[in-house]
């Protein structure tokens, strides 16, 4: 039995979607080789590890030798070994293949451009799409990121003029319409780190839902955009979580590509986690951002549940059905092992309640032990016990960051998350990964990066894209789940609609598969520290971006699509637009 059977239809969701990144790719041997220099540079605890290590591995096989001769083998190996435990770490510990970054003379303005612009191309040449659009015209546009540089306005504005521009050069019959439709439209900034891609998706579907309920036919747009870019100093071992990606998506009724449906559970907390109050690049606490994903996704999820249960009292399977019935699983991907580590908690929650006899006996066997939480407990009511008891315990009349390190060291909680890496390592677990899609749902994330609010909708891309039996998956409802830090979750049903014979009749990818453009360590060292000024000064320099973006790629040309030659302090431009193999420039046109 389907979950679609116990649920109401909302019948409305994505029509046409776009993913677009920057055309820069940075492979993990690249990046590596930088971290690892560093590391061998400064001489820090991480060079040291690496020096132990060496020398232990030499006096295991000769166990007489001389110090300088320990010296002498070890010296020329740290620096290497340093370069290839990060390849390591990088694509085994975090599951990261690729990060997409922009050059100089790309930012999220040059590819929500572009998603418009193939937004704008399709609708142009597809007769059905735009009588649906005439019948059901755009009313609001929702845009939504974590890294707009202009405090005025969202760069959406820049965005559709570039794309405009260039339209109107093209066609302005065919085109201007649309555009002057776009222009017509509200448009409603959202921010809240992660999560405001959902929650706009959420948004979306309700003002669809209430037009039309009330007679009026209307669509909307939800666009994101966002590059992601860490401070070592800042976010320690966060730079290979960095990455940038946008996604445009046309919603409306009678969707062909996905079905978003009607009901969410929510649950946010203040926590000064996450935050870009002073700098461009944000603060991060690992362990404590960990937790409060677990906990505030945790308790969306409960929410849920108590929204269906609300639908229908007498109905004993609604509730069970949420996680029982479900055919995937998509959540926001920070880096991709971070998704699994989220099912793991999920699946401990369904194990325990589901299927108590099995698993009572998987923590009998060795390597896995018992579960370090009561028999009645979920690790949720653990999470908030812990919040309440930094209340009532005296800590209160601490400073607010007092509970990152409350948290953080906290016995219980540290043991569990102990606990539950072993209970990751069983066939039981692996079946359950299965089950839900959640590493096909990983495939374009792993080779995109972090895109912050856009991470979980290319999860949802992904998983459209390569799962194994997409038309199987289609008679099955799944769980897209949102998170930002600071805190806030969103979790929402979905279903997928469109075959995989025709999912790029409604799907453009917009993403350099061939890395034609790679980054070198050399150029990485010389443009990470121009983008953590962000982009307001990266892009007001007075130089041109394009010809030092030609420089730095040495190359003839560059990624296709639009790019920046400069900006100005009052937001004004210049730009140009790459076919792949010349570069022209764009004059603006109203």
């Amino acid at each position: 039995m389907a979950m679609a059977d116990a649920r109401p239809k909302s019948n409305i969701g994505i029509n046409k979607m776009v993913v677009a990144t920057p055309g820069l790719s940075l492979s993990p041997e690249a990046l590596a080789d930088v971290i690892g220099r560093d590391q061998h540079m400064t001489r820090g605890k991480d060079y040291q590890k690496m020096r132990e290590k060496l020398r232990g591995d030499i006096l295991k096989e000769h166990p007489m030798i001389f110090e300088w001769e320990i010296d002498e083998r070890v010296n020329p190996a740290i620096e290497p070994a340093l370069i290839a435990d990060n390849v390591g770490k990088i694509r085994s510990g975090l599951g990261v293949d690729m990060i997409r970054m922009p050059g100089y003379s790309e930012s999220n303005v040059t590819f929500v451009a572009n998603m418009l612009y193939d937004f704008v191309k399709r609708l142009g040449s597809d007769r059905e799409s735009l009588h649906r659009l005439e019948e059901t015209p755009v009313k609001t546009i929702y845009y939504a990121t974590e890294s707009n540089p202009d405090r005025s306005r969202p760069e959406l504005e820049p965005a559709l003029l570039l794309a405009g521009s260039k339209l109107f050069a093209e066609d302005e019959t065919k085109y201007r319409p649309i555009i002057e439709m776009l222009r017509e439209a509200s448009v409603v900034p959202i921010t809240f780190a992660c999560v405001g891609g959902v929650v706009a998706i959420n948004e979306a579907i309700s003002r669809v839902r209430f037009s039309a309920e009330n007679g009026h036919k209307e669509s909307a747009v939800v666009i994101t955009a966002d590059t992601a870019c860490y401070d070592s100093k800042k976010a320690p071992g966060a730079e290979a979580t960095q990455g940038a990606a946008g996604t445009l998506m046309w919603i409306t009724k009678d969707p062909n590509f996905i079905e978003i449906f009607d009901r969410s559970g929510r649950y946010h907390m203040p926590l000064s986690d996450f935050t870009k109050f002073v700098d461009e690049t944000p603060v991060v606490h690992g362990r404590f951002s960990e937790i409060v994903y677990v906990y505030t996704v945790g308790k969306a999820l409960q929410i849920l549940e108590r929204e269906y249960m609300s639908l229908d009292a007498s109905n004993e399977r609604a509730r069970s059905a949420i996680m029982d019935e479900i055919g995937f699983f998509v959540c926001h991907v920070p880096f991709p092992k971070q998704a699994i580590y989220l099912t793991s908690f999920l699946f401990a929650h369904e194990m325990k309640r589901k299927n108590p006899e099995l698993f009572a006996a998987m923590q009998m066997r060795k390597g896995v032990g018992r579960e370090p939480l009561p028999e009645n407990m979920r690790l949720t009511d653990l999470i908030e016990a812990k919040f309440r008891m930094f209340n009532t315990n005296g800590h209160g009349k601490q400073h607010e960051s007092a509970v990152i390190d409350y948290i953080e060291t906290d016995p219980e909680i540290r043991a569990y998350w102990d606990w539950l890496k072993k209970f990751r390592e069983t066939p039981e677990f692996e079946a359950f990964l299965k089950k839900l899609h959640i590493k096909e749902a990983l495939k374009l994330p792993s080779i995109v990066g972090n895109s912050y609010t856009g991470s979980s909708l290319i999860s949802m891309v992904s998983l459209a894209l390569h799962s194994v039996d997409l038309d199987a998956l289609l008679s099955f409802i799944g769980l897209l789940a949102g998170y930002g830090s600071g805190a806030q979750s969103i979790v929402i049903p979905i279903k997928l609609l469109a075959r995989r014979e025709n999912i790029f009749d409604h799907l453009t990818l917009d993403i350099d598969m061939d890395n034609r453009y790679p980054v070198t360590p050399e150029a990485y060292r010389e443009l990470h520290p121009i983008h953590l000024q962000g982009d307001s000064a990266r892009l007001t320099s007075g130089e041109n971006l394009v010809e030092k973006d030609l420089k730095l790629l040495r190359s003839q040309t560059l990624p296709k699509g639009f790019h920046i030659i400069r900006r100005n302090v009052d937001g004004t431009g210049e730009y140009a637009y790459s076919d792949g193999k010349t570069i022209e420039p764009v004059t603006i046109r109203f």
